[in-house]
């Protein structure tokens, strides 16, 4: 990332309802603030324990306690919408800025995506009213891609698309070599945005005529459908089960394996992110088949054919996968591209910060020593 002019003064932020630090959204944000703006960033951990209430108290008091006026910043963080009327108030009370990471919308997952909630219920009203809340309450947006940073546009707020990139453990893995039997490799949650009864019908298909070995990493309610299917078809022997693997030992995992594969919903939230996943084992030099969408569209001119689409169709990803099986090679090296467009993303956001955050800001070291 771009080295922040030196005339910008140390700054304090508070990070609100933050429910896991390890998590590469606002892992990387946090450390963004602090390594070009010299910011102080307190954070506000959201635990694990249910109760909405115990927990927007929780956040109240951990941004109104102590000196009036401390935090130059505050960042609603990703999956947190239902506390922006938190955020909202405690940057007010501070004079602080109110951002907010609109990294996924209440009703986009519950009632488009997900289908858990009757779109004319009473629930699906209060999901639209705190995403409406959480757009019109911030003086600064975050999106992940352009196509969301499009939709969620609100007047003349500022939104600066910071693409999620991937972790600093993902790097760049020399191909397998091909007297290995071929690996594919599926990692994440069993949910409907990954579409993973649609990939395991495609791939029972190409098994009738290809050898592969299928590891599928991950938990979720869509696992015993899946497992159902595995066991119904031609996977059951070639396939291997993991509930879960730690983040550190995942480039390993992607090493051992030819193809990584995306995700392959039907709503419009999944034609407008780019998964981690993806970004992961593009980094990782392996072709990834996944969803087409405004979101991957907007890396395409970036990774090439490392990167192969399909358009929701069970000819289209068979068609994926055959490409993916043919293209796994040395010549997918993209990692550094997608780290400069990553770095233009929080460019972007050192400019929106610098213009936003007031000129004399003396006060704010006071804050952040």
């Amino acid at each position: 990332m771009s080295k922040a002019s030196p005339k910008v003064p140390r700054f304090a932020a508070l990070y609100l309802a933050v429910q896991e630090t390890s998590y590469p959204r606002n892992s990387r944000v946090r450390d963004f603030l602090e390594s070009e703006f010299q910011a102080r960033v307190t954070i506000a951990h959201l635990d694990r324990k249910p109760g909405y209430f115990r927990h927007f108290v929780q956040m109240l008091k951990a941004g109104l306690t102590g000196r009036r006026g401390r935090f130059d910043l505050v960042v609603l963080s990703e999956f947190s919408l239902p506390f922006a009327l938190a955020s909202w108030a405690i940057a007010r009370w501070h004079g602080a800025i109110h951002v907010v990471d609109f990294f996924v919308g209440l009703h986009e997952t519950h009632v488009e995506d997900r289908s858990s909630v009757d779109p004319r219920s009473p629930r699906a009203l209060a999901y639209r009213t705190m995403d409406r809340f959480a757009l019109r309450s911030a003086d600064l947006l975050l999106a992940d891609t352009l196509c969301r940073a499009d939709r969620w546009r609100t007047g003349d707020t500022p939104i600066v698309s910071l693409p999620v990139g991937a972790p600093e453990w993902a790097h760049y893995q020399p191909p397998r070599d091909t007297r290995l039997p071929l690996r594919l490799l599926y990692y994440g949650n069993y949910i409907p945005l990954h579409g993973l009864p649609r990939l395991v019908t495609a791939l029972d298909a190409l098994r009738e005529d290809v050898d592969f070995e299928l590891t599928l990493i991950g938990t979720g309610d869509d696992r015993e459908e899946v497992e159902t299917m595995v066991r119904a078809g031609r996977l059951t022997s070639a396939t291997t089960f993991i509930d879960r693997v730690d983040a550190a030992s995942l480039v390993d995992v992607i090493a051992d394996h030819d193809v990584v594969m995306g995700i392959f919903g039907a709503s419009p939230k999944a034609a407008s992110v780019i998964a981690n996943k993806v970004w992961q084992g593009l980094v990782c030099g392996r072709p990834v088949v996944t969803r087409a969408g405004c979101g991957v569209s907007e890396i395409l001119p970036i990774v090439g054919e490392q990167l192969i689409l399909e358009d929701g169709t069970h000819e289209s990803l068979l068609a994926g996968l055959r490409k993916a099986i043919n293209r796994s090679g040395p010549a997918n090296r993209s990692d550094l591209a997608l780290a400069a467009h990553v770095r233009r993303g929080y460019e972007n956001l050192a400019v929106v910060l610098e213009e936003l955050l007031p000129e004399d800001r003396s006060d704010s070291k006071k804050r952040a020593n």
